[in-house]
Parts: C-alpha cells; structure tokens; sequence
C-alpha cells in the first residue's frame, strides 16, 4: 500500500495529461515520462477512476484499463481444399523433403492464406495470467502442509485443555523464537510444522502433568520475491509464504507474449532450483513442479525460442511453444488437442523458412508414421485441411417429403427404396412429376431426368428408376406455386457448367402455368413435360396451342414454331435456351408476349422481313404475333383466340407490302374466303409484315339495354333492337301508372352525361383560376374583392360535389298525345342508344323553392298564387338574392324566368307542382364575370334533376 501510495503522488501530472486526453474539460500542458504512463496504464480501472476522482475528475466508465491488450479475433474458418488437389500443384519439390521452390509464383500463391491465417492466431496460454499485478496478503484461511518450515514472523495458535484451559497466540521472532508463557522461549527456527507440532506437544506433556495442547497455524509470515525476465510486470512482490511460482506470475500480472511458457526458471541464491513448464498446468493440470516460494526468491522468464502455428481442423489452432528437444507433426497436433472431427490429416500443408531465407511450402501426409514423425522447425505454420463437403456413396431425398435428408446408396438401389409409399411425403404431393439429379464424371456435371411418382410408387419398372450416387429425388407439392424458386440453384449452376460460345442446359417457360420460369433440361424434355414440371396449366389457360422459341446458329436469331400440346410435336425434345409461352384464354396476350415482340423488332437486318404478323378485326385478342415460317392463316387466327362470334367468313383480307425494283415500297390487299380450307382461305400462307383483317358480319349489333324505372307497370333492364323508340319502351313495360307523372319525367343519356362532366371540369378550371385571382387580389385588404372570393370559393366547392345526370329534356306527355292521334309522328324520333335511362316519378304537390332565399324549402302547391307569394312564404329574398333574375326549372328540366316583362310592365308568372324556384345569387353586387351566375343555374338544375330521380330510388 505504501508503495501505491507513492506511485499514486508520482502519478499527479500523468493523470492530468491522460485525463485531458479522455475529458474534454480537462487540459494541462504537462509532458510525463514514458514510465510514467506506463505505470497508470498498469492500474486496474477500478483504481484509475478512484485516482482520478481523488483529482476531482471523473473518469469515463466504459474506458476499461487501458493496459488491456487488444481482442485478437478468432481463426476464421479455411475453405476446404480438395485432398485431389494436392498432386495437381505445379511446384518444383525435392524427393527427399517435399519442399517447394520459392520461385514458384503458384506455390507462393498457395501458401498466401496461411500467411493470413497465422496472423489471425493468438499464442497459446498467455490469457491465462493475464491481469493487473497486486499483492498476496498472508493466507489464514489455507490448510498449512505439514512440511512448511516454520520462519520469523509465523503465529502459532496453542491450545492448552485438561488440567487447565488456555489459548495462545505466539508469534515467531527474529531469532526464531516463540516465547511459550509455561514453558518459557521455544526454539523453532528450521522446524516445518509437523516437527513444530511434535516438540511443542512432547514439551506440554513433560512439564505440564493433565494438561495435553492442540498446535495450529495462525497468521502466516510475507514473504518478498522478485519477478524478472519478459513478465507483464517485472519486479518486487509481496506474497504469501504459502505462495508458489504461479501464485507470482500472478501477481505480476502474467507473462508478456514474448516471454517462455516452458521455461520458466526459480532461482535461490544464485542456483537454479527448478523449471516450470507452464504447458503440464495448462494442457494436463499437472501442478507437480510448481514449488513453493521462500524469501529472497527470483522467478525469472526467459525469451521464447522455437514456437510453431497450426490451424485449420484441429480443436486448439494457436501459435505453440515448442521445447528445445526435437518436437514432430503429431506433437504439435497432441498441443492443439487432436484433430476435428472433419479433418483430413492426408492433406495438410506445412510453410517453412529454409536455411536459404526463402518461404517454401511442404506437403504432408500425416496419416502415414513419415508425416507424423516429420520434425517442427520454428515458425512453421501447419494446416490441417478438413474432408470434402461432398458426401459420397449417398442419394438425397428433398422437397415435399416428410424426412428429407441422406439415405446410403447400394447398388441396384431403386427410387422405391427411398420413397416407401405415399405416407413418406406431405399432404398433396405431386405424383405426376419429380425430377431426379445426377452428378456424372469427375468434374461431377448436373444432369436431370423426369420421374412420374405415382408410377414409380406403384412398382412401375420403367418409373422406378435405378438410383447412382450422389443422386437426389425431388419431390413437388401439387399446390406449389413456387418450384422456379428451387430450381433457381440448378439453374446456376448449369449457366457455371455452359462450355464457352454455347447455351446452358436451361429452358424456360411463361404464361399460364403454375410455376412459371427457369428449369433444368430433363432427358427426353419437351413442352408437354416442361409443362408438368412447371406445376401444369391454370384453369383459364389454352390447352391447345404454345409457342415455342429456341435459339438458331445465327447469332441473336429466333426459330419460332407453334406447338399443339394435344400431338406428338409437344414431347420433342427442347433445345437449351428454349421458351414455351402457354396462352391464356381470357387474359390479353399482349403483356405476355411484350418482351418476345421487342427482341424480334431487334432482328430487323437489311435484306430481311420483320418477322411478325398483325392482325385486326373480329378474332379475341388482336394485335401484334411473332411469324412462323410456313404459318397460315389458320395459325395466327389460332394464336390470336380464334374468331369472334361476328366474324364474317365470307371476305376477310390480307395487307401486304413490297419493296419494289429496290426503291419503292407499295402496299396492296387480297381478299381471302374463310369458309375455305386451301390456299385462298385459312391455308394460305402468311409472310413477315403482312397485315391479316377479320371483317365483322354487316350491321351486326351487340345486344344493348336500356332502363326504365319510376311509375310504370314492370319497371327495370330491357334489351333492344336498332330503331326501337321510348314509347314502344313504355309499351313493353307495360305503360304508365294511375299515379305516374309523364311531365315529369327523366331521361338520362350515357352520352350526354360525358359532355356534361367535361362541361363541369372545363367549369371546375376556370373557377378555380379566378378564385386564385381573387385570393391574391384579397391580400390588397379590400372587401369587396374578399365578398368575391368568398362567393367564389363556395361555388368552385359545389362545382367539386356536382356530378353530371346527362338529362336529355323530353315532352313526355306530347310523344303520348301525338301518338295517340297523330299515330306515333313525335315518337319515332327519339330512337334509344345503349346506357338510355328513362325515370317516370310519381305526381308531385309541393312547389320548392331554393337559393337566396331565407328559409329554402318545399311548400304544398296551391293554385292562384304565382311564384313571388311562393317566396315569400320562404321568408323573402336575402340581401344577396337577385329576385329579377329569379327563374323557374320545370319538373320536365325546362327553365324559364319567374318575371315576365309587357312593355313596360313585368308581372310574376305562376308555377306547377313539382317545379322549383330558384333565387340566384345578385353577381353584380361583389363580381362582374358573367358566367358564374351561368354556373350557379347549371348546379341548380343538376341539383333537381337529382332530387327527381331520388323521388324513385334511382340513384
């Protein structure tokens, strides 16, 4: 403690720099010496934070102690050499030796990883002594061995029972003396305990009759030692005297990784008493050479010599100390605790510096008694490679099995044998189809072969395959959309395999299929197959016609044939590289067929054709189709769907097109008969470019309906002919109600409403363009542009929530009368399109009355009142009403004004039941734009034609 104490006054102005280095509140321009620094770097944290805070500085938790060296990362693990490898290295190697030029650049090459690896090693041994130096108080709590010698400074406990009952604590003096208070001095120096415990107990019984004693130790004696040599902390130590070497080493804080492990010398008075080989203590727990410390002692640690690396597949890689007698391979093997259960001792590799200074590379066989006994040189590096990853002799079983996993081959082996029965894989298995992979040759190429499960399960020959090694069956659920995703490592691997300026042994396929994309080329693969394998056709996909794409001789050039899945040509084998497109037979084939369209476009060469066909008019999907060197028209009707239902037979035309004596392209048309079979009908051959147009039937219509609802007898959805008219409508719905109001009524037209809605965003527009205007004329702060903004905005707000009826205005109830005595004249010129809507609501009695108004509601029709006693019984015109400009809709969507003008008088005219009255708001009071007054009539009557329709429920 006293000399913490001085270090700790010493260690002022080092703490002040280290600290000003850690904190930034603390800055001193002091320069301490090196040793200085050292030593407050020795402190463990504990004590460097409780120095500092006696400064009055706190020192950062998560600083550690900083004399703390460095983790040293973990040996990564070494990519497995092949054991076939070894004779494939060209290296200039010595018959006796095996050694390897180190002119050889691929030698050298080689033994580059292990060089990184070593580096990445630690010494063995040197962590377990490893910490802060401290000092060994005496033990008390220690068994004390019968042969410690007894020294200047031991207590002895003496226990005296019997006759008489005493306890004394004697202390040994200098001269070796413990001063007994019965029997006077006892001379004790050089006796070990057990001696002690004899003469002490012979004396009592002698000189002290009935009395017997019980002799133990007390506290023991310090002793002072010395650690020298490469420890972490040489020096002076305090310790037990029940202390040993090790007991030392620890309180030095350890070895330095430089420092011996296996030598390390105790030295007594100049004499070598002993040598401790630290790796008996680490490696076997033997202890026996450790002995015990006496005052005046020196431990010292010599430098180490002759140390060695092993890594790879071994249970300890570390860099080993070696002794000085000769140490072999399968020592240095015993030292890293015996190879891995992977490890291949027949391939291990060894990098050596020869007598010459140069890095050579050996190659061992430690399983023969010549590579074991092969002796370690110092700073070799041995690798012990591990066993392939490959397993040999075993066939694999994957996929939707219930125990996936390895199963060992034996000739004769058969996929039954490995798949029992159905119960060995999951619910819902593909028994049509599993792919069975071999690995063939050295070089160990992917192949793949088609298996149909269910057949081989049933004990069919020719299903039941015979099995080789390293085989593997793979097994597909019938519902799994997702076999392309596990074909996607077999596909890499075939595009790694390709032999250069060749295709891999992959085929795709897209479109309909369960599991479109990239598979492996089974043996004996076609369409047909690849199909199966892709989980088969989906429900709405055509089960008749593909189209094949394959790769020619010419570069970038395609080869496309149309394929009928239901003949033979659906099993020929595919090409690598091939792609089958299976057709939907409701989805367009336009997004299918897309990127093929664009790589053909990128064929265009001078000289050749564009390979592809259009065709138009009454077939399912028209557009765009690759050419098929000798297609027909049959073909590409085919391809496109087939006809429609209008298509005209009779006349269908093909555009061609020429260049003409090389410098003039011409266009011309030839008719075609479909009703035909030979080559002026569906046989004729199509060329690239050409043009194919399937005419539709004259006059053909599709079925179109129309709707009537409101008070008529059979309301609802009715499908017309061309020329049919609103009133024969009516007849077939059985004609209006008792309580019907044909005045009015609602005619709504698809059409129509179209323009409407373009009107109302071209409104929309303008609106909010002069409501902006006004925003920003607002800022000026006066308040008549703020009242037109403020209008503005709430208009611009019901143009966004109007929507448009399209309401074609009709005089209902004169198409009746003039049918009923002019025979139908008016009737027959309102002939009904597709989407007409016809609303006959119910008679109405109230008058509403809506706008600038203070009360806008509904008020029960009462005859002789004229319209301007209608608003007042709505409380009047506001103050921003225009009641001169004031107008009536009519229910049948008619608007006229509420004030009619007679030279110079004006009178309000009377109104209807069912007719609103509308109150605009007076524009000239805050705006001068004309069309919002426009506007407002336009919202109003979208407004009534509205509630008319809800009057019915047909909205």
């Amino acid at each position: 403690m006293c000399n913490k104490r001085r270090f700790s006054r010493s260690l002022f102005g080092v703490m002040l720099v280290c600290l000003g280095l850690l904190v930034a509140s603390v800055s001193r321009a002091l320069t301490p010496t090196p040793a200085q620094i050292e030593q407050f770097k020795a402190m463990s944290p504990t004590e460097q934070r409780a120095l500092a805070k006696s400064f009055g500085v706190e020192l950062p938790v998560s600083l550690g102690n900083v004399s703390q060296q460095a983790p040293v990362s973990e040996p990564q693990t070494v990519t497995p050499r092949d054991p076939e490898e070894k004779e494939a290295v060209t290296t200039t190697v010595t018959e006796s030796r095996g050694v390897a030029n180190t002119d050889n650049e691929e030698a050298e090459a080689t033994a580059a990883p292990e060089r990184e690896e070593k580096h990445l090693l630690k010494p063995f041994g040197y962590d377990l002594f490893a910490g802060n130096p401290s000092t060994f108080a005496p033990a008390t709590d220690i068994p004390v061995p019968t042969d410690y010698v007894i020294g200047p400074g031991d207590t002895i406990i003496v226990q005296l029972y019997g006759k008489e009952n005493a306890t004394y604590e004697l202390v040994v003096s200098r001269e070796g003396q413990m001063q007994f208070p019965e029997l006077g001095p006892i001379s004790v120096n050089g006796l070990n305990f057990g001696e002690l415990k004899a003469r002490v107990n012979q004396l009592v019984s002698a000189q002290m009759i009935g009395v017997k004693a019980s002799v133990t130790m007390g506290a023991l004696r310090s002793i002072r030692v010395f650690v020298l040599g490469d420890a972490h902390r040489p020096g002076s130590y305090t310790v037990s005297s029940l202390s040993t070497m090790t007991n030392a080493l620890f309180a030095s804080g350890g070895i330095k990784e430089i420092g011996s492990l296996r030598k390390i010398q105790l030295k007594r008075r100049g004499a070598l008493i002993s040598t401790l080989d630290l790796y008996d203590l680490l490696l076997h727990g033997d202890t026996s050479k450790d002995r015990r410390l006496l005052p005046g002692d020196v431990i010292f640690i010599p430098t180490v010599k002759t140390t060695a690396a092993i890594l790879g597949e071994v249970k300890r890689p570390a860099i080993y100390e070696l002794n000085d007698s000769a140490t072999s391979m399968q020592e240095l093997v015993a030292l890293a605790g015996g190879y891995s259960a992977t490890a291949y001792p027949e391939a291990s590799r060894v990098e050596r510096i020869n007598s010459k200074g140069q890095r050579t590379v050996v190659d061992l066989d430690l399983s023969t008694p010549a590579g074991q006994h092969d002796t370690v040189k110092n700073g070799d590096v041995l690798k012990v490679y591990s066993v392939l990853d490959k397993l040999e002799n075993v066939v694999v079983l994957s996929g939707h099995v219930h125990r996936p996993g390895f199963f060992r081959w034996k000739k004769g082996m058969r996929v039954k044998e490995v798949i029992g029965s159905v119960g060995d894989l999951l619910p819902n298995p593909d028994l049509s189809v599993a792919l069975l992979k071999h690995e063939t040759g050295p070089e160990r190429l992917l192949s793949f072969e088609l298996l149909t499960l269910g057949k081989a399960l049933a004990g069919d020959a020719s299903a039941n395959k015979r099995l080789s090694p390293r085989d593997e069956v793979i097994v597909f659920g019938a519902g799994n959309g997702e076999r392309a995703a596990v074909m996607e490592e077999f596909v890499a691997v075939l595009r790694q395999q390709a032999a250069p300026m060749s295709y891999p042994s992959v085929v795709e396929i897209r479109g309909d299929v369960k599991s479109p994309g990239q598979y492996p080329i089974a043996q004996g693969m076609g369409a047909q197959e690849l199909i199966e394998l892709a989980g088969g056709l989906k429900p709405e996909a055509q089960d008749t016609l593909a189209l094949l794409v394959e790769r020619t001789e010419r570069p970038g050039r395609f080869a496309i044939q149309y394929v009928d899945l239901r003949s033979k040509a659906a099993s020929k084998t595919l090409s690598p590289s091939a792609r089958v497109y299976v057709l939907s037979n409701v989805a367009d084939r336009a997004d299918l067929l897309a990127p093929l369209i664009r790589e053909i476009e990128n064929q265009s060469w001078h000289g050749d054709r564009l390979p592809l066909v259009n065709v138009h008019g009454s077939v399912r999907f028209p557009g765009q189709y690759p050419y098929m060197s000798g297609s027909t028209v049959k073909d590409m009707i085919a391809l496109a769907g087939g006809l429609r239902e209008e298509a005209y037979l009779l006349s269908g035309e093909i555009t061609r097109s020429r260049v003409k004596n090389g410098s003039t392209f011409e266009i011309f048309h030839q008719e075609l008969d479909l009703t035909r079979a030979d080559e002026t009908g569906m046989g004729m051959n199509l060329n690239p470019r050409d043009g194919l147009t399937i005419k539709r039937i004259p006059e053909w219509e599709e079925m179109i309906t129309v709707s009537i609802a409101g008070e008529v007898l059979f309301p609802g959805k009715y499908p017309i002919v061309r020329g049919e008219t609103l009133l024969q409508l009516i007849e077939r719905a059985g004609g209006l109600t008792d309580e019907a109001d044909a005045k009015g009524a609602v005619f709504l037209r698809a059409s129509l409403r179209r323009k409407e809605q373009e009107a109302l965003s071209d409104m929309k527009q303008r609106l909010a363009t002069e409501v902006t205007r006004l925003e920003n004329d607002a800022k000026q702060g006066s308040d008549a542009i703020t009242e037109q903004r403020a209008v503005g905005a709430r208009l611009l707000s019901e143009v966004e929530k109007a929507e448009a009826m399209g309401r074609l205005v009709i005089d209902l109830p004169g198409m009746l009368a003039n049918r009923q005595h002019k025979g139908n004249t008016n009737g027959r010129t309102l002939l009904l399109r597709e989407g007409d809507s016809l609303v006959i609501p119910p008679r109405i009695q109230e008058v509403s009355i809506v706008g600038e108004v203070q009360h806008p509601t509904s008020h029960l029709y009462t005859k002789r009142i004229n319209g301007k006693k209608y608003i007042q019984k709505s409380g009047g015109v506001t103050r921003n009403g225009d009641l001169k400009r004031a107008y009536v809709i009519n229910r049948d969507g008619n608007v006229k004004p509420l004030r009619k003008r007679f030279l110079f008088l004006s009178r309000y005219g009377r109104v209807q039941p069912g007719d609103t009255i509308v109150v605009p708001f007076d524009v000239d009071k805050v705006s001068p734009v004309t069309y919002w007054s426009q506007i407002s009539q336009i919202l109003f009557q979208l407004a009534t034609t509205a509630a008319a329709l809800e009057t019915v429920g047909a909205l």
